[in-house]
């Protein structure tokens, strides 16, 4: 895949950063506003996101300093690569909730996506001011420091997302393809770009398609090219519709055939 960056913005990942953001255990919405985002989150988990995404515009009609439904949209928003407004979504709750995590969140993912980085890192150092105890915040800065090539700092950072969930599959597999790919030779390492993904790939079932992706370039970055073909065989088959995990089959393919 073209960098961490595609392992990073899937919108299996973005939904669950919505479904983790603030306002999920109501036992009772107290507001008509509050009722709209309910029925966003609802729509969010049965996977119906433009009908998510109208629940929430009601709520900010009905209440436009309504911070979770801007952060939800805006998460909404960058899923559909509508990049621009949900930059604006993610603004305005941090303009009207300076000290949201999940605003910072939100505005951090839509400057990453949109490749300003400097920005993005911004967003998600002050996350983990704002949450120090969350994994996600410094798996999120993690991930942004990497693809900044800052490794070491980016590796710190992923360690720390470990430390505090031991079992998060996705900052194993950050971890791994880091090792892996890193364009400073100095902090690639198979052995534990291997053991990384390996351990990501046990914590999350084998079913995800991104960390199976993982796992195939450490084998190839180990040398063994028919289990990395096996492996991109089986991310594949669990996301068919993604063209990058083609794409590396066929780079290992063609370093197959090299090879002789």
């Amino acid at each position: 895949m073209n960098g961490l960056a595609s392992k990073v913005t899937t919108a299996a990942c973005l939904l669950a950063c919505c479904l983790a953001s603030a306002r999920t255990s109501w036992s009772k919405p107290q507001t008509a506003a509050e009722e709209h985002v309910q029925r966003g989150q609802e729509l969010q988990k049965a996977g119906d996101l433009r009908g998510a995404a109208e629940e929430y515009r009601a709520a900010i009609r009905m209440d436009p300093r309504d911070v979770p439904a801007h952060t939800r949209l805006g998460l909404v928003l960058e899923i559909a690569g509508r990049l621009n407004e949900a930059r604006a979504e993610c603004e305005r709750a941090v303009e009207l909730q300076p000290k949201s995590a999940d605003g910072h969140t939100c505005l951090g993912i839509a400057l990453r996506e949109s490749g300003k980085l400097a920005g993005a890192i911004s967003q998600f150092r002050r996350v983990v001011e704002l949450n120090p105890g969350a994994a996600s915040a410094h798996e999120d800065l993690g991930a942004a420091l990497e693809l900044e090539g800052k490794f070491a700092e980016a590796i710190a950072e992923l360690r720390k997302a470990l430390a505090i969930a031991p079992d998060r599959a996705s900052a194993w597999n950050a971890v791994g393809w880091l090792y892996a790919t890193a364009s400073d030779e100095k902090f690639r390492d198979g052995k534990k770009a291997l053991e990384c993904a390996q351990r990501a790939v046990e914590l999350s079932g084998g079913q995800a398609a991104y960390i199976l992706d993982t796992l195939a370039e450490a084998y190839f970055a180990n040398g063994d090219v028919d289990r990395a073909i096996e492996t991109e065989e089986r991310a594949i088959a669990l996301d068919p519709n993604d063209p990058a995990y083609a794409i590396q089959k066929e780079k290992f393919k063609a370093a197959k055939n090299r090879r002789g």
